[in-house]
């Protein structure tokens, strides 16, 4: 079942998408296009917001997705070529879990800080 929010959430910017160049490139276009503050902010919001729904979406569907391409592949050949496709495939599973820990643990520490 889909529940679609009337209200969007507000953008709220983490660091770790500071290390993404596409991040940097941006907000340096947003920067450079808009003279207001205010509308420079909320149309950096914005372009992150779209940006990071792009770039990281659904993680728990995206590992699902590539944990039954590695089962398809480690069933399959073991040529040179198939193990570099493994390889690649175990490393952006690992970096996607590596995001979904991230928002178990904000989403444990906000609940915390929030009491019963």
């Amino acid at each position: 079942m889909v529940v679609e929010r009337s209200v969007p959430r507000p953008f709220k910017f983490e660091p770790f998408c500071a290390r993404e160049e596409e991040c940097s490139q941006i907000i340096h276009q947003v920067w450079l296009r808009l003279l207001e503050l205010l509308c420079k902010l909320e149309r950096c919001a914005a372009d992150l917001r779209r940006w990071s729904g792009s770039k990281f979406g659904n993680i728990t569907r995206k590992v699902r997705a590539i944990d039954k391409e590695l089962k398809f592949a480690y069933n399959g050949p073991r040529d040179s070529f198939s193990m570099e496709a493994i390889r690649k495939l175990e490393k952006d599973r690992d970096r996607l879990l590596l995001i979904e820990k991230y928002w178990q643990q904000r989403s444990r520490l906000e609940w915390l800080k929030g009491g019963d």
